[in-house]
């Protein structure tokens, strides 16, 4: 074999460097001292990339190099084996021996620090940068400081102290196991802590094989003391000791101790009995305590000792063990008899006892299960009785806690659907929540089958995790193993599970997440949000470009649930979900009921894309053109579109609603689709002329004159009239009614309108209250209120509508006030022309009669002649709308205000009697509150109003300030108009400078 000194540097530089990563993995994944094996780890990691750059750089075949890597490669070797052992050995031998080979870890660490500082200096020829790196790695091995944990080096202190004392209790010995199975992370269960001390007993055996005579003998004490433990014992063991102690024990009271049992100090049984140089025998911590508090006598009988050794009094130990056992035999059998009664005290008794026992000793878990006890314990719990259930969940928990054999037999004989049944009682369901997540812990699949046939289960246990209990959580991951708990979970609005699987899961557990959150129709707007903001909407998309339909097809249903939300609107379109579901409507292999889904999916976005633009998945705008121009031809298609109107119809009503509304129109239009929709309010399904309807509505604005001109081109007009007073749906007649409102309001569009009865028909859809449908009827009223045409204005008011519009000032919605207001001002527009000076009536010998005067206008007025909104009673009306000085209605009252005193022949008496009503002073509070509007109409006002030297004395003091700051902080036109009025009141001077 070729020894190693003659490989060239290349192939051991290749060899070093395959080592140091394979010791690097390994020592990551040692779990004794931890944390000094990483730290190796990273270390070696460090030097990889060293010796590839010197593998790199031809490092030439120098002796002197050759024997710094072959000296590195040895040392790697010993880290290699250090390693190994620390992988291969027993956790508990490796505990024992952490003082060395954490010494060991540091000792080969800076070994190879040495060598690479070998390696430095014998490379002469290396570049500084290379030299720089070796320096730094052999300067972090070199300085390299390991330490064992200090929780192990306790335990070690306490295993060497219990040995140097000979200690042989119990106790001493079961919190020594647990403390050294926690410490190296082996389960404080019985089956596996036996495992692991037969692999430590192993290892004492080759220590026998290799002669190590004085380590062997230490292992044994070891052993000898670890075994005195309940958890050294397997459960098999453990219940054989109770069927051979339990053999001729029956059912009577426990036996008294004897008193040799008593120590002579504490006064209770020994657990740990030590014999002094006296000759008597005390409890160990009680002597210790004696001896410690500086007494050298003997407590009992005072002799003056010079010999403070304690010896274990073994056989009193045993025979204490045996008395023990035996009343634990009697106590066990006992508690099992009163449960069997099935009495609530005895019962409650006997729960108690159980856990005394236990808290005794652990090896009682064992044996109270040996007796066959668990099943009776579930069977009481069917008893009702709150307290008594308390107590069963109690001892329960004991006796499973860290036992999967007891744990296995309560799920078997239904000790499970119990425990769920606690968890909705208010009193219990905390403590029944910490007996679930003992029956949880280990191989946890079994009880999770069980866990998920009680229905109840994810009920109680999501109800408890939205009360902020924290122990709920664990629990309900656990079951999240079930696609059907995951989505039952997130039927109680509980969706992380839901969100993880459909993030991360498999694609099984992908589309029943998407499957379930489009069957979740009950999903309110917040839960919705949340779903988005914590990225659902990106693996739903992904799933839509797949090849597979059903995944297509679930992702569309849970895509369209979302879409509703708006923050779900915008963030769909910003992953570019517009032209994917474009693709997906337009596919042929797609069934219609998922181009249905998309459709709405793509109407939602839409409309909640007002203010940005639509974009693909790549960031690049979508041409809305072309969008439009494929769903109209999709629409008019003959195999798809009677299908696909409806939902088609949607998009475009969408789309016609979002920030590229008016090219979208535009582009309808071109496609001679005003007159298509046109065609669809007769004939066609309701759903699609609903959806008609919509996008007509969405339309109306700036098509109005194009939507009546193809109504009478095509003769439908009567019948759009009568689709107003006929249809059923509030919504779809509001729609309409806003369509007509779009009209061109001229003359013969309004005669034309008037024939086919839409005067009627508006007139009876106002029904004076806060409605939707009356708010659009007041709408379209304006259009046949307009001063141009009195005799519509006069067929109206002979309807009574002047009534109908006070009612609606006093009870409508903000918007229906506004219009109501803007119908009542054209009214009053039209009555200056159609009022006429008083003449005398009656006979000439007789006193003439003359007919009251308006208190505004200069003749005699009525609502019938004249349409006056003052003897309408309106006035009262119009001056409560400016007590809401933001809102356009307060803009319309003082609109139909200003009617009263545009003209000069109104002017004194209209600006008294608006004193009078306090209509001049409510309107000058919308001079600092009011809408922008308001503020132009109520200075509009005031210029007409100032006119009069009694109505500038009255408010010149009230008006002063808000005009001065209209006159400097409003926009042009108000500052303008402001000017002119603080003029008329001769503060030109002031304010000069801001105009």
């Amino acid at each position: 074999m070729i020894g190693i000194e003659v490989i060239p540097i290349s192939t051991l530089l290749t060899l070093i460097t395959t080592q140091v990563l394979e010791i690097a993995i390994a020592a990551k994944d040692v779990l004794v001292e931890k944390e000094s094996f990483q730290k190796l780890s990273r270390y070696l990691h460090d030097i990889e990339p060293v010796l590839a750059e010197l593998k790199e750089r031809c490092f030439k075949d120098l002796t002197a190099a050759n024997q710094a890597l072959q000296s590195l490669k040895t040392d790697l070797d010993r880290a290699h084996t250090l390693v190994s052992d620390c992988t291969d050995k027993s956790k508990f031998y490796l505990l024992l021996h952490c003082r060395s080979i954490v010494k060991d870890a540091q000792v080969v660490t800076r070994d190879i620090g040495k060598d690479l500082e070998l390696l430095s200096l014998a490379g002469t020829e290396l570049s500084l940068d290379i030299r720089d790196n070796l320096l730094r790695v052999k300067n972090q091995f070199l300085s390299a400081e390991f330490q064992a944990s200090e929780t192990k080096l306790q335990i070690l202190s306490k295993l060497e102290e219990g040995i140097r004392d000979h200690r042989t209790d119990q106790g001493f010995a079961n919190d020594l196991i647990v403390a050294i199975a926690m410490a190296v992370g082996v389960p404080v269960e019985p089956s596996e802590i036996n495992k692991e001390l037969s692999s430590f007993k192993r290892e004492k055996e080759l220590l026998a094989e290799r002669k190590q005579m004085q380590e062997q003998a230490f292992m044994e004490q070891v052993i000898d003391l670890l075994s005195k433990a309940d958890a050294a014992y397997t459960s098999d063991v453990l219940r054989q000791r109770y069927k051979e102690a339990s053999e001729h024990i029956g059912i009577t009271e426990p036996v008294d101790p004897l008193s040799s049992f008593i120590c002579p100090l504490a006064r209770e049984v020994m657990i740990d009995p030590v014999t002094a140089s006296s000759n008597r025998t005390y409890e160990r911590s009680e002597i210790e305590r004696w001896f410690a508090s500086g007494h050298t006598s003997d407590p009992f009988t005072h002799m003056e000792l010079t010999d403070f050794t304690l010896r274990p009094n073994t056989s009193l130990r045993k025979a204490i063990q045996e008395w023990t056992d035996q009343n634990y035999c009697i106590r066990i059998r006992r508690a099992k008899h009163f449960l069997q009664k099935r009495d609530v005290a005895l019962a409650q008794n006997a729960l108690d006892d159980l856990c005394k026992l236990c808290e005794e000793s652990n090896t009682n878990t064992e044996w109270i299960a040996a007796e066959n006890v668990i099943p009776e314990i579930i069977e009481v719990m069917k008893l009702r009785d709150k307290e008594v259930q308390r107590r069963a969940l109690t001892a329960l928990r004991i006796l499973v806690h860290n036992n999967f054999r007891n744990r296995d037999e309560v799920v078997q004989v239904g000790g499970l659907e119990q425990v769920v049944r606690c968890l909705g009682k208010s009193t219990l369901k905390k403590l029944a929540l910490s007996v679930l997540l003992e029956l949880l812990q280990g191989d946890e699949r079994s009880v999770c089958e069980k866990l998920c046939q009680e229905k109840s289960a994810v009920l109680h246990l999501v109800m408890l995790h939205n009360e902020n209990e924290p122990t709920a959580k664990p629990v309900l991951e656990k079951l999240c193993s079930s696609n059907e708990n995951i989505v039952q979970m997130a039927s109680m609005s509980y969706f992380d599970p839901l969100i993880s699987s459909l993030l991360e899961g498999s694609e099984e557990s992908k589309l029943a997440m998407a499957r379930a959150l489009g069957n979740l129709e009950s999903l309110s707007d917040q839960n919705k949000l949340m779903l988005g903001e914590k990225g659902v909407i990106g693996p739903l998309l992904q799933m839509m470009i797949s090849d597979k339909l059903e995944a297509k097809a679930t992702a569309l249903e849970a895509l369209r649930n979302l879409s509703s939300n708006s923050q779900n609107q915008r963030s769909m379109a910003q992953a570019g979900g517009f032209p994917v579901l474009m693709d997906n409507l337009t596919s042929p292999r797609l069934p219609q009921t998922c181009k249905e889904a998309a459709a709405i999916t793509l109407k939602n976005i839409a409309q909640g894309n007002t203010d940005a633009s639509l974009t693909d998945r790549d960031g690049h705008a979508v041409n809305v053109k072309q969008a439009v121009e494929t769903l109209i031809g999709l629409m008019e298609s003959s195999s798809h579109g009677l299908i696909l109107r409806a939902p088609i119809l949607l998009v475009l009503h969408g789309l016609a609603q979002s920030k590229d509304g008016e090219l979208v129109q535009e582009v309808i239009k071109e496609q001679q689709g005003v007159a298509f929709l046109v065609g669809l309010l007769d004939g066609a399904e309701r759903e699609v002329r609903d959806s008609a309807v919509f996008l007509l509505r969405s339309m109306s604005e700036g098509a109005g004159g194009d939507i009546f001109d193809c109504l009478y081109t095509e003769k439908k007009l009567e019948h759009f009239v009568n689709l107003i007073g006929n249809c059923s749906s509030a919504d779809i007649r509001a729609d309409l009614l806003m369509v007509l409102a779009s009209f061109p309001s001229n003359k013969q569009t309004m005669e034309t309108l008037m024939e086919a009865g839409a005067v009627t028909t508006v007139l009876a859809q106002v029904k004076g209250d806060s409605s939707k449908v009356t708010e659009s009827a007041l709408a379209a009223l304006e259009r046949f209120t307009e001063p141009t045409n009195v005799e519509l204005q006069r067929t109206l008011v002979d309807s009574g509508i002047h009534s109908v519009l006070v009612t609606i000032l006093n009870s409508g919605t903000t918007t229906g006030k506004a219009r109501a207001a803007r119908a009542l001002r054209n009214f009053s527009l039209t009555t200056l022309d159609l009022c006429h000076p008083p003449t005398s009536t009656g006979w000439l010998c007789f006193r003439p009669t003359v007919p009251a005067i308006c208190k505004v206008h200069t003749g005699v007025c009525s609502v019938k002649t004249t349409f006056c909104i003052v003897e309408a009673r309106a006035v009262p009306g119009l001056v409560a709308l400016l007590d809401e000085p933001s809102s356009v209605a307060a803009e319309a009252a003082v609109e139909a205000f200003f009617t009263f005193v545009s003209s000069e022949e109104t002017r004194e008496r209209g600006a008294w009697f608006l004193h009078e009503a306090n209509a001049i002073l409510k309107s000058l509070g919308l001079l600092a509150h009011g809408t922008a509007t308001a503020k132009e109409r109520t200075v509009d006002l005031l210029a007409c109003l100032f006119k009069l030297k009694n109505m500038r004395e009255t408010y010149c003091g009230r008006a002063k300030l808000p005009l001065v700051e209209l006159a400097q902080h409003g926009s042009v036109t108000v500052k303008k108009k402001a000017g002119k009025v603080l003029a008329q009141l001769s503060m030109i001077q002031e304010v000069s400078s801001y105009f």
